[in-house]
């Protein structure tokens, strides 16, 4: 068989389209590939807010007071020691809170609230710290309204707050 003869035209032709053809075909790759090489900017991270910040810690503290307070009026009611260790846990969440409301960074005006609340707890705080220590059921009903009262008074300053951050009134009373 004899050899095929390739005009040196012909080659030339064919080299430059086939040059031209792998030139269009990488340009599309070439520019996708180029974004690759850019830093992507992480996504934007925002500090919380204080009215955020104040939520983290009021909405557990509120959760298992509310559970606490709940259990010493119905399950726990006729029972002494039950009672008890739900005012422990309820004191327990007041301290806890207070602790982690005074690390806030508030803005001015609401520190006056603030410092409201905090002196209205620990009032409640010792209050229930008394009740842990009577020793019939009849003590702790004795002083259930007293108990009541220093709730109410928890709740004034927890309502200015919560107006002075832009939050709603808390859900229950």
């Amino acid at each position: 068989m004899g050899r095929a003869v390739v005009h040196p035209v012909a080659l030339r032709r064919a080299a430059r389209l086939t040059g031209t053809l792998i030139l269009l075909s990488a340009a599309p790759l070439t520019s996708a590939c180029a974004h690759v090489d850019k830093p992507v900017a992480p996504p934007a991270v925002t500090a919380p807010t204080p009215a955020e910040r104040y939520l983290r810690i009021a909405e557990p503290s509120n959760r298992r007071l509310e559970l606490d307070f709940d259990r010493l009026a119905s399950p726990d009611r006729d029972h002494l020691a039950a009672a008890r260790a739900d005012l422990r846990d309820a004191m327990s969440a007041e301290r806890t809170f207070d602790q982690d409301f005074l690390r806030l960074t508030l803005p001015t005006p609401v520190e006056v609230s603030a410092r409201e609340l905090v002196r209205a707890n620990e009032s409640r705080i010792t209050l229930t710290s008394a009740l842990t220590r009577h020793d019939s059921l009849g003590q702790l009903r004795r002083d259930e309204q007293r108990l009541a009262a220093a709730n109410a008074a928890v709740e004034v300053p927890v309502r200015a707050i919560r107006h002075e951050l832009g939050l709603p009134p808390p859900h229950t009373s």
